[in-house]
């Protein structure tokens, strides 16, 4: 189990993933933060930067 802080910008113009040279991550995903668009916006970001299916 790897564990990571990740900082989640909803409403942006384009999906992205990047992260800082202190570990952080910043997530900026295009979904609304409501009824859980953005969280699950965000886990497929990870899924696809880790390879995880």
């Amino acid at each position: 189990v790897k564990k990571f802080l990740v900082k989640v910008k909803p409403n942006a113009r384009e999906n992205s993933l990047r992260q800082f040279q202190d570990g952080t991550w910043i997530a900026e995903v295009k979904a609304p933060p409501k009824d859980g668009k953005a969280n699950r916006a965000v886990i497929e970001l990870i899924a696809k930067q880790f390879k995880v299916t």
